[in-house]
């Protein structure tokens, strides 16, 4: 037995090594300003004067935001472009022509600011990404002006993919004129790899069980397909795996920040990571304890498939609302000093349903990382006795 914070963590019951599917959201559960590299911008004049285009961290605005995207197009079961209002989908609609704009599916949003000057011209944007976004990929980038955050105006804006995971777009200078000196939010739509495929349903006997720290994992199964409903690849899995040495000294530190230093949970992940729970849960953040941790890897994951999401059964069902959340680790590159968390931690949603199992939803950053390194996810939530 392990024990984190006094909660008793089973060892996998099961086999160590079983494979699950996951099923793809078209949609993120988090923002995903983790993705860029850089962002740099310059005018059309003549010298190309360089402007202030920057990536912030995720706020409140941004949050609410993409869980109104999230719930809409994963909860309720519609299409990513149907989320913007309708002159925003017409406008999309032209700008891709032929496309099936119902083919789209959204695997960015994030929160920029534009620095306050009188626009001269068009603006260049050039975003390297950590995702292998290829030249020739269906690309649209979508600006939100949030001068008015009950009504953000939405603006599809030309955008190329000019090197794996170099992304271009262009703002004209009449958008510009509303967007400067204001927060702006950016989100992505694309197509998979192989003319417009779409995720589908894969009707299945049994659910898969595979094992976790607690008990058999249910996942929901489904295929990628074209738009002919061909196969356009196996589906990718995440594997529950033996901890890794790395993976069992981060649990002894925090086992010590827990136990020994008596400091909160919450505190063992990076401030920005805090934040984008406290945007999450609000009050409920700060009585969040570890209840579960499992080590995953991913195989067979696909740049630019988006985020996807994959159901948990624990030995201990939980409550149906009960506040849940997760943090995904992956190796840090740097030394080290005694005591600091080894990982690098993301934000992932959670959600308890009726029956008390738990749906997950893996960013595309983070299932690309996990088919290098072994990760740790965290599953944080209120304490069952309370």
């Amino acid at each position: 037995m392990k024990c984190i914070l006094g909660i008793a963590l089973a060892l996998a019951l099961l086999l160590t090594g079983g494979a699950l599917a996951v099923e793809l959201t078209d949609v993120p559960g988090t923002p995903t300003q983790d993705v860029v590299t850089s962002l740099t911008s310059n005018w059309r004049d003549e010298a190309k004067t360089a402007y202030d285009l920057r990536v912030l961290p995720s706020d409140q605005l941004t949050m609410n935001e993409v869980t109104d995207a999230y719930t809409f197009v994963h909860e309720e079961n519609h299409r990513p472009v149907r989320w913007y209002p309708e002159e925003t989908q017409r406008a999309i609609e032209a700008m891709i022509g032929s496309i099936d704009p119902d083919a789209l599916y959204m695997t960015e949003f994030m929160r920029l600011h534009a620095a306050q000057i009188e626009p001269p011209t068009d603006l260049d944007a050039v975003m390297e990404l950590k995702v292998d976004y290829r030249p020739g990929q269906l690309t649209v980038v979508v600006l939100g002006d949030v001068t008015n955050p009950q009504e953000i105006v939405w603006t599809p804006v030309e955008s190329h993919v000019t090197a794996v995971g170099r992304l271009e777009f262009v703002i004209p200078q009449a958008l510009m004129n509303e967007l400067q000196g204001e927060d702006v939010l950016f989100t992505l739509l694309t197509v998979r790899t192989g003319d417009g495929g779409t995720t589908v349903p894969a009707a299945t006997e049994k659910p898969e069980i595979v094992p976790s720290k607690q008990a058999g994992d249910n996942t929901r199964i489904v295929r990628t397909t074209d738009k002919d409903g061909n196969v356009l690849a196996d589906p990718f899995e995440l594997v529950i795996v033996p901890e890794t040495d790395l993976i069992k000294q981060e649990l002894a530190r925090l086992n010590e920040h827990l136990k020994t230093k008596n400091l909160p949970a919450l505190e063992w992940l990076p401030e920005e990571s805090q934040s984008e729970i406290r945007f999450l849960l609000s009050d409920q953040a700060d009585r969040l304890l570890i209840l579960d941790y499992v080590p995953l890897i991913t195989r067979s994951y696909r740049h630019t498939d988006g985020d996807a999401i994959a159901v948990f059964s624990f030995a201990t069902p939980y409550k149906e609302d009960q506040a849940v959340v997760t943090a995904l680790g992956l190796p840090k590159a740097d030394a080290l000093a005694d005591g600091e968390t080894m990982m690098d931690w993301a934000v992932q949603r959670a959600v308890v349903r009726a029956d008390g199992t738990v749906d997950i939803v893996f960013d595309q950053l983070a299932l690309i990382g996990m088919d290098a390194e072994t990760g740790l996810l965290l599953v944080y939530g209120e304490s069952l006795a309370q």
